[in-house]
């Protein structure tokens, strides 16, 4: 027969927590107070050793700079270029849009769009 294995763990009564229960137990007598140790430095620094000053080594004085200051200047992007082509792309839009409408062309289902049906078209026409 084998013994079973010991128990790893160590059994101890909890903490008392925190709080007016333990005072009043303590100040009771049901419970020892906490031992007071008193405090004792960990490390204790020496008087450092004087060390002479690190010098600068100067070989004399700079030239002296002009610094301004102020906004950074940016490029100039000339824009209105761009604004009237767009203004004149949407104006032959809207005219090409206005003489459909009033001549009464219509955009079917059938409609090729993009180009590609018309060359498939023709093949199988000819076919």
């Amino acid at each position: 027969m084998t013994e079973p294995p010991p128990d790893p763990t160590l059994r101890v009564a909890r903490p008392p927590t925190p709080g007016r229960a333990v005072r009043a137990d303590v100040a009771a007598g049901k419970l020892p107070t906490p031992p007071v140790r008193p405090d004792e430095p960990t490390v204790t620094i020496d008087t450092a050793v004087p060390r002479p000053p690190h010098r600068t080594l100067e070989f004399g004085t700079p030239p002296a700079v002009d610094v301004t200051v102020g906004p950074r200047p940016r490029p100039r992007r000339r824009t209105w270029p761009w604004i009237v082509g767009l203004a004149l792309l949407l104006l032959a839009l809207g005219v090409v849009l206005l003489v459909m409408m009033l001549r009464g062309a219509t955009i079917d289902g059938t409609a090729d769009l993009v180009g590609r049906a018309g060359a498939a078209a023709v093949v199988l026409s000819t076919g």
